[in-house]
């Protein structure tokens, strides 16, 4: 066989083991670049990534918005389908889905058992079949039939556990990319949500105080500052449509005997009741508010003629009357109205306030439970009783009240056997100054109690000093106002302590109640006077004949006495019916074991028929009128040197019957 001609072929050497090392090398350091710069990306992608949803985060300034916002940033790197949000109040069996890109999650119900043992460590849980978990099994199928796979997000806030969740329709779609891109955003998400929790709860915070700085915190209705700023707006709103805006000032009568009887827990239900039914008793276009205590006001709109709020107080007064049944207890509660028109009365609500507030109380002196629109002469008035209010304080202060006493005489043995005790005001510019012109003044202002108070302890220190002077040791009588009563026990406190301080038993005091005082709460008063017979004071009850007595009560109570009210001894010579009411008394009286007082006899007609009756006892002008104590004493010196039977009074001969 001839050999090729021509040179050998060339003959490529084969790579050493070292050469072989090197490339390889170099691969490793390729793909390793790859993977850097891939990573690289990867965290530049998340870094952004982040960034974006920080500034999503930071900005959002409720949970739609946060949660619209954050799954748009999301969906760059966990491509989901759908996501919703839900959230449950710490200690709810529930989750409500708050939020939702689908439709189909919306008022989905989530057991919270089931939910939070899925996440109860706080991480983030893949569920890479979703039909195999109980919770997402009970789904409608509107959600069953779109889910295969979902991440679980929990994300802890305050006092509310949420969790965020992402779904897709295919099974194992998520995997350790897309959960650790969530834990990133996990904490964010967190805080941002907090954030938002704090706000709103600052923000309720601030809505709330904002609320009970214009509500009143008992019955929720607008309070004096929330009242301002809707008189300025409804008077303004009036005058431009030609109208008229009627205040209408509302107290409650005898409101403050709920309190002293029953509590103020009872007084405050029954506050309660009466704001309902107020609001129920106008329009929703009025306002009705309350001042404090038992004093609420009405704003009334739209009114164009002044008859109109006639009808609109009737209704009012007729609602208020109706009983009110709180902790067993019925009670039946009258009101007292003053009215006042913008802008004759008043363009601000100081004015309105305080004239229909002298309005009120113009309607409460003349017989409270009805109303009294305001004028211009009520003011006058209104001047004058605050006047005269200060003056009695002044004057406790000062020590300008008196006590005058007027005998009471035994009419069969015609002696001196008592005395009343009469208050008196000695004013500096007016001089003796009578009880009817300023009791009742005392009474609505509550300084009847210091005053009272001040009687008896008067009247016991006296009595101890005619004692110490070697008189008689007759007793004095006094009158306790109804006020006096409303808190019992400092009463019989005040009475206990007045008799110790002079050192003189009970038998010394006497105790004058009216009728209406002890039957406007008999079953109290029953206690209350055993409790004053108890320490030896006897007890009257005064003006009888003009209450409402019961006898069944009646001869529950521990009296004493009764007295006739001076107005049937007045005609008792002329007036039949007068005289039989007074024969009346007596017998009534001498059949329960009482002694019976006649009042105000001036002449010597009424006291015989009196004596004919077998009245017991007397007192009025006939005998004597109330003197000083100075006076007094003399009386008893000179009725104590005559001794009894003599026929004498202390201020001269008791006239004889014939």
């Amino acid at each position: 066989m001839s050999r090729p001609i021509g040179p050998p072929p060339h003959r490529i050497p084969e790579p050493d083991s070292q050469s072989r090392d090197s490339a390889e090398e170099l691969r490793e350091a390729l793909i390793d670049l790859d993977r850097a710069r891939a990573h690289e990306r990867q965290m530049r992608l998340q870094t952004e990534g982040l960034l974006e949803g920080l500034r999503v985060l930071t900005r959002a300034e409720n949970t739609r918005q946060m949660f619209d916002e954050l799954t748009t940033v999301l969906q760059r790197f966990v491509p989901f389908e759908a996501a919703f949000l839900m959230q449950a109040d710490e200690g709810s069996d529930r989750f409500e889905v708050t939020q939702s890109t689908c439709r189909d999650f919306e008022g989905s119900n989530w057991t919270a058992e089931d939910m939070l043992r899925r996440v109860a460590t706080g991480k983030i849980v893949a569920a890479f079949d979703v039909t195999a978990l109980p919770e997402w099994q009970a789904q409608p199928p509107s959600v069953r039939e779109r889910v295969r796979s979902a991440i679980h997000v929990p994300l802890r806030t305050g006092t509310r556990c949420a969790v965020l969740v992402f779904t897709h329709s295919r099974t194992a779609f998520f995997d350790r990319h897309h959960v650790d891109m969530l834990e990133r955003f996990a904490p964010l998400t967190t805080q941002a949500m907090a954030s938002m929790e704090y706000r709103a709860r600052l923000e309720a915070h601030a809505t709330r105080i904002e609320y009970m700085a214009k509500h009143d915190a008992l019955t929720g209705l607008p309070n004096r500052t929330a009242l301002a700023d809707r008189v300025e707006v409804l008077a303004a709103h009036a005058h431009r449509a030609g109208e008229l805006l009627v205040l209408l000032f509302l107290d409650l009568d005898r409101f403050k005997h709920v309190n002293d009887t029953f509590g103020h827990g009872v007084g405050d239900a029954l506050l309660k009741v009466i704001a309902k039914r107020l609001r129920e008793a106008v329009r929703e276009s009025d306002t009705v508010a309350r001042l404090g205590g038992d004093e609420f006001v009405i704003l009334l709109t739209g009114i164009t003629e002044v008859d109109a709020v006639n009808a609109v107080v009737a209704k009012i007064l007729a609602t208020i009357e109706q009983p009110v049944v709180v902790e067993d207890q019925t009670l039946f509660v009258s009101a007292s109205i003053g009215a006042a028109i913008c802008p004759a009365d008043g363009e601000d609500v100081a004015s309105l306030l305080k004239n229909a507030d002298v309005a009120m109380y113009r309607a409460k002196e003349e017989g409270r439970n009805g109303v009294r629109f305001y004028a211009p002469e009520m003011s006058e008035s209104a001047r004058v009783q605050f006047e005269l209010e200060g003056a009695l304080r002044q004057a406790l202060t000062l020590g300008e009240f008196e006590l005058h006493y007027q005998p009471r005489i035994h009419l069969e043995l015609r002696e001196l056997v008592g005395m009343e005790a009469l208050l008196r005001w000695r004013h500096p510019q007016r001089g003796l100054v009578m009880p009817c012109d300023f009791i009742a003044a005392a009474e609505e202002n509550g300084l009847i109690v210091q005053i009272g108070e001040w009687v008896i302890t008067r009247t016991c220190a006296q009595s101890r000093a005619w004692q110490d002077a070697g008189l008689p040791a007759l007793p004095v009588a006094v009158n306790v106002s109804g006020r006096q009563m409303h808190k019992p026990q400092e009463f019989l406190d005040h009475v206990s302590a007045a008799l110790a301080r002079a050192g003189l038993p009970g038998t010394r005091l006497e105790i004058e109640l009216t009728e209406s005082v002890v039957m406007q709460y008999p079953a109290q008063m029953i206690d209350v006077l055993h409790r004053l017979r108890r320490m030896g004071v006897r007890i009257a009850l005064d003006d009888f004949g003009t209450g409402h007595s019961s006898l069944s009560y009646l001869k529950r109570f521990p009296v004493d006495m009764l007295k006739i009210d001076g107005s049937f001894v007045r005609d008792l010579a002329i007036d039949g019916d007068d005289a039989a009411i007074a024969r009346a008394i007596v017998s009534m009286g001498h059949a329960l074991g009482l002694r019976v007082v006649a009042e105000g006899v001036e002449d010597e007609a009424q006291l015989n028929l009196l004596r004919q009756m077998g009245c017991d006892e007397a007192q009025g002008f006939l005998f004597s009128p109330p003197l000083p104590a100075h006076e007094m004493e003399a009386c008893m010196r000179r009725s104590a040197s005559r001794g009894a039977g003599t026929g004498q009074s202390i201020s001269g001969a008791i006239p004889r019957s014939t």
